[in-house]
């Protein structure tokens, strides 16, 4: 019998398989979670990526926009005096002279810079008897502590003898009421200054028995070396002769020409006689 008249009956689709898979199926099963995770990490990476800032720079650029305008208003307050300043110091001379177009051919320096000296504004210049202090200033305590080194007390005292002596032979021998006023008020004011305190203490008590004597340069010279001598007293030395004052005391300055025709010998103070007590 050759073969079956009837046609091979197949298997119907929801009829189950119970042939075992193939040994190529059951590999292409075991892959497919691999091919699935590889899929989904490719798909992770295109996703696009998005930027999470750093809070300590957010804090920075917070910072940096609250300081701006303060560092602007800072730069405008900095930068208006440096531009006034400029602007008024070039523009001070047309200032002075608005009038006039062209510069000076003065040859002569402006007031403000001349020296304070100058002979051609002494007249603008206070007087000293304007400056000099009040009474309450003058006849104060005395303001040096006191100099416990004899040494140094010593050779103070003997460079400020000298120029003191000097100073009184070189006051003028017809002075002013100004001149006369400026040697009262620097005498009081040495008494108060002078760095030995308690020598200045015991200046003062001799000032206020014999207060200074500013009528002529005899006079001034006399007193003060009268007062040299009630320090001597005091301190067991030998009495000065004031009557040698020009020899031992000559600044080596050039006298005045009314004095040139004088004998070189003569002493100013041959004639005068000694000062007495303010009481």
């Amino acid at each position: 019998m050759g073969g079956s008249p009837y046609p091979a009956l197949s298997r119907p689709a929801d009829q189950p398989n119970n042939t075992p898979p193939s040994n190529d199926l059951r590999i292409a099963r075991a892959q497919e979670p691999q091919q699935e995770a590889k899929m989904n990490v490719s798909t992770k990476e295109k996703l696009p990526q998005y930027y999470h800032p750093n809070p300590t720079a957010i804090k920075t650029r917070t910072i940096s926009n609250r300081l701006l305008p303060t560092i602007i208003l800072f730069s405008v307050l900095l930068s208006l005096p440096i531009f006034l300043f400029f602007h008024y110091t070039w523009n001070q001379p047309h200032s002075i002279h608005p009038t006039n177009p062209f510069p000076s051919t003065n040859p002569l320096p402006s007031n403000s810079f001349r020296h304070p000296h100058d002979a051609h504004i002494d007249d603008a210049l206070p007087k000293l008897g304007d400056l000099i202090p009040s009474k309450d200033t003058l006849k104060g305590g005395t303001i040096m502590p006191k100099m416990a080194n004899a040494t140094a007390k010593a050779e103070l005292g003997r460079a400020t003898w000298k120029f003191m002596h000097t100073m009184t032979a070189r006051f003028p021998e017809n002075p002013t009421p100004d001149e006369r006023e400026a040697l009262k008020a620097f005498i009081y004011l040495f008494s108060r200054l002078y760095p030995c305190g308690d020598c200045a203490r015991h200046f003062q008590e001799l000032l206020k028995q014999y207060p200074p004597q500013t009528s002529s340069r005899n006079v001034a010279s006399l007193h003060l070396c009268s007062l040299h001598n009630l320090v001597n007293e005091r301190l067991g030395k030998p009495e000065y002769n004031c009557t040698s004052l020009l020899e031992n005391y000559d600044c080596g300055c050039g006298h005045d020409e009314k004095e040139a025709g004088k004998k070189p010998n003569e002493s100013f103070l041959s004639n005068v006689p000694l000062m007495t007590p303010a009481f």
